[in-house]
């Protein structure tokens, strides 16, 4: 359907870069951000190509990690949860972060 009619409404300089940052991190244009965003719709983010690569840096950073803990899991048991430990709430926060 063709749109014909426009809504216009004055935003500060602040709202407009943000609500023209998070039409770019959606890769969309402002007009269909704000179309998708009134209609109530939820939008997830798409992850950039650099985002993607620095995710899967931190999870190799992690699995490092993860090595380390294997080492002495039986001289010290207890230091070896805990860095498992660690390992989960890191791994955790990288999950949140991309979403």
């Amino acid at each position: 359907m063709k749109r014909k009619k426009r809504i216009q409404f004055r935003v500060t300089s602040m709202e407009h870069s943000r609500y023209t940052r998070m039409a770019k991190i959606n890769r969309m244009n402002l007009a269909e951000f704000i179309r998708k965003k009134l209609d109530g719709q939820h939008l997830n983010p798409k992850l950039t190509d650099e985002d993607l690569a620095l995710m899967k840096k931190l999870f190799i950073e992690s699995n490092r990690w993860q090595n380390i803990s294997n080492l002495f899991r039986k001289k010290d048991p207890r230091l070896s949860s805990e860095v498992d430990e660690l390992i989960k709430d890191f791994r955790e926060i990288i999950i949140n972060n991309f979403k």
